[in-house]
């Protein structure tokens, strides 16, 4: 009986999660600071999602797993983004609270972040699974003779 090595499968995961989330800060950073650099978009961790969805359903491994964690690590970007506002909102408000402020909120908008990142890696990861099942390699399933 031949023994299935899980750690093997997950840093396979964790290997294509990385791809698609470093692959997708380029392109985060990109997109925002030409297209919307008043307001920090997301968008591109999709992106990120598709590339480990597709990647993870060509190898057999877990594909939301991949998506989750390509869109968290394309979502690197905006944390970098977010902290400059938060701390001088912290600043402003060093005099009334912010000890609060910076242990309760500045962990609350990371997380939040994150997770907004993880769900669009997620979406990205469905996306990613459905193109690798419509666009396969069709050579594999019907070999030639």
């Amino acid at each position: 009986m031949v023994k299935f090595n899980q750690t093997n499968r997950t840093s396979s995961e964790w290997k294509y999660a990385l791809n698609g989330g470093i692959i997708s800060i380029p392109l985060t950073v990109g997109y925002n600071w030409f297209f919307e650099p008043e307001i920090y978009s997301l968008i591109m961790a999709t992106i990120g999602g598709i590339i480990a969805g597709y990647l993870a359903k060509r190898n057999a491994l877990r594909i939301y797993r991949t998506g989750i964690g390509a869109g968290a690590i394309g979502a690197t970007p905006a944390l970098l983004m977010a902290f400059n506002p938060l701390s001088t909102i912290a600043t402003k408000w060093l005099g009334s609270g912010a000890i609060v402020f910076t242990f309760i909120v500045v962990p609350v908008v990371a997380l939040a972040i994150l997770a907004i990142g993880a769900v669009l890696g997620l979406i990205g990861g469905a996306i990613g699974d459905w193109l690798a099942t419509k666009f396969g390699n069709r050579n594999a399933s019907h070999p030639t003779t």
